[in-house]
């Protein structure tokens, strides 16, 4: 379900906010502010779909410094990162 999956991305972007020192905080938002407008704005507001939301991921990781890129595959690995695959999963075999 839509909802669903976006509420995973949501869970999987805040438990890795909130489990950053300031710099890595830092770090984070300089490379999310570097993003197209439409693209953080979107997020911002809730506006972007699941499909939107992992372009968004991806360029989020383009865009990212080293260390935050090993921060984001880490995490993929932790409960809201398995949360989050298991939902677009669901999508996917249930298409």
């Amino acid at each position: 379900d839509e909802l669903r999956k976006c509420h995973s991305f949501h869970v999987f972007g805040m438990e890795l906010l909130a489990l950053m020192d300031v710099k890595s905080i830092n770090d984070f938002f300089i490379a999310f502010f570097s993003l197209p407008e439409q693209l953080w704005r979107g997020f911002l507001s809730s506006r972007l779909d699941s499909n939107q939301l992992l372009f968004f991921a991806l360029y989020m990781f383009a865009v990212a410094p080293p260390q935050m890129k090993v921060r984001l595959v880490v995490h993929i690995f932790t409960p809201s990162g398995r949360y989050m695959l298991s939902e677009y999963k669901k999508a996917l075999t249930s298409s």
